[in-house]
């Protein structure tokens, strides 16, 4: 069923009465009404191509700097919306728990990934991030995850049939604390469901 419907047929029946109302005040509400009605057609289609998923695992991260040079890892929860084909991909959101129990949304842009479904090959690009990890507040900009990258942390590998994947990356701090200092991230976990 097409949730978006209704609307397309709304504004189809409004440009009908458009054509028969010679009153100029009244044109003018029915031409507001259509383009506002238009809108949100168009954001329901947009809405509706999407396949939305939840990679729940963990994330562990290491940095350059000498205070902070040894592993640590935490639970998250990655929210990722595909386009109807499943081959652009969106990171939407992305949830880090702290041992205490906080959540803390920490996925400040989001852009435009790829997906490979027969091969698995998932890839975010130019994602931000505002850290902050064992009190020290920085931002990480433009980083990349990929199932076929590599760290000191491990090894990305391409999402199974099952959801399994990891994802390897990395990047360089460019404020806070860190500032200039770089950082690996290894993000592991099983995306639900498999798209």
């Amino acid at each position: 069923m097409d949730t978006c419907k209704p609307l397309k047929d709304r504004i189809a029946v409004l440009a009908a009465s458009l054509e028969q109302t010679p009153d100029e005040l009244q044109r003018a509400a029915i031409v507001y009404e259509i383009a506002r009605l238009q809108r949100r057609y168009d954001s329901c289609r947009a809405l509706a191509a999407q396949f939305v998923v939840r990679l729940d695992g963990s994330l562990s991260m290491i940095t350059n700097h000498p205070d902070y040079n040894t592993p640590a890892t935490v639970d998250i929860s990655l929210t990722l919306a595909f386009n109807a084909s499943r081959t652009a991909v969106n990171a939407a959101s992305l949830m880090i728990s702290d041992p205490k129990g906080r959540g803390n949304s920490l996925l400040t842009e989001r852009d435009v990934g790829t997906f490979e479904r027969k091969s698995g090959r998932l890839v975010l690009r130019a994602l931000d991030l505002q850290v902050d990890f064992r009190s020290v507040k920085s931002d990480l900009r433009g980083f990349m995850l990929s199932t076929d990258a590599e760290n000191s942390l491990g090894k990305g590998s391409r999402m199974d049939k099952n959801g399994a994947v990891r994802l390897a990356g990395g990047g360089t701090f460019e404020s806070g604390r860190w500032q200039t200092h770089t950082c690996e991230l290894l993000v592991a976990g099983a995306v639900d469901p498999v798209p």
